[in-house]
């Protein structure tokens, strides 16, 4: 089993919550909170809790949860972690807030995929 979370930098984390290429990025503040860019799919709020746990960190800690996209692997878990952060929601942009309000997702853009890209 991998590292539950690596070291980028100093105070900057990444947790990944499905092998390397799905991430919850974790900054940690100068006043000991933490806050979180990005929660994973659905199920990767375990992943999550783990990976701040090996940093002597916990839920109760984040202060912020920072969402950048309104995509599955982006925003799945984040309303878990919301919950248990004890937090009243998270900062995304505005063109994004409308899908989490709605429990939707945008739909696929299937021009934009990468077996596509390549096929060409």
């Amino acid at each position: 089993m991998s590292d539950p979370i690596i070291a980028l930098a100093p105070d900057v984390y990444r947790i990944g919550t499905m092998g390397s290429f799905i991430n919850t990025f974790v900054f940690l503040e100068p006043d000991g909170s933490v806050t979180l860019v990005d929660c994973g799919l659905k199920n990767a709020p375990g992943a999550i809790v783990r990976g701040l746990s090996a940093i002597g960190k916990n839920p109760g800690d984040v202060q912020r949860i920072v969402l950048t996209h309104a995509h599955d692997d982006h925003i799945g878990g984040a309303a878990e972690m919301i919950g248990a952060a004890g937090l009243s929601g998270a900062a995304m942009h505005e063109a994004d807030a409308e899908f989490i309000r709605a429990g939707t997702l945008p739909s696929i853009d299937r021009s934009r995929t990468s077996g596509r890209i390549f096929a060409r």
